[in-house]
């Protein structure tokens, strides 16, 4: 009986003319209903942890502080997938023109990103798989005029310092 009372009142026809008081009274306590969510604020390098529905929506919605920081630094980055039995890693670096942003994208469109074990995870288990155990870090950024081979370099050596060529990681190179 308690439920179906609250479940009214929510629903009753007073409840917007309630809110627009409210929101009249206090204007910092504005909802926009209309702006649909485009993602967290850029927290800076150091701090980048997205899920892989983050890294969708600050994509798809084009988040300039995300997109203007990632396109203006290459570097080497850090996928973990978790799940309840096991983690497994992917490094992978971004040298690219458009940098971190853009490799970072092909992700967010593709789930894989065109890399090999990755694109059999999501073969086998599918987009959704990705979605719910897909976390993407920020290992390393570099200015986006260090040469390719310098970020090659950072790249082989955190993935021997985390192991993703060997059993269980998902690096094959």
């Amino acid at each position: 009986p308690e439920t179906r009372a609250s479940t009214a009142v929510l629903l009753s026809p007073t409840w917007h003319t309630s809110l627009v008081a409210q929101t009249k009274r206090c204007p910092s306590n504005r909802v926009n209903f209309t702006t649909p969510y485009s993602g967290r604020p850029f927290p800076g390098f150091e701090r980048i942890d997205l899920s892989f529905p983050e890294l969708e929506v600050l994509v798809r919605n084009d988040r300039l502080d995300w997109r203007a920081s990632l396109e203006s630094v290459k570097g080497v980055y850090l996928i973990t997938v978790r799940t309840r039995t096991a983690v497994r890693r992917y490094v992978g670096a971004a040298y690219g023109e458009q940098g971190i942003w853009s490799r970072w994208g092909q992700y967010a469109e593709t789930g894989h990103g065109g890399t090999a074990e990755l694109s059999q995870l999501m073969e086998d288990r599918g987009l959704d798989y990705c979605r719910q155990h897909f976390r993407f870090a920020l290992l390393e950024h570099m200015p986006r005029n260090t040469s390719d081979e310098s970020v090659q370099d950072r790249e082989i050596h955190w993935k021997k310092i985390l192991g993703t060529r060997d059993r269980g990681g998902l690096n094959r190179n």
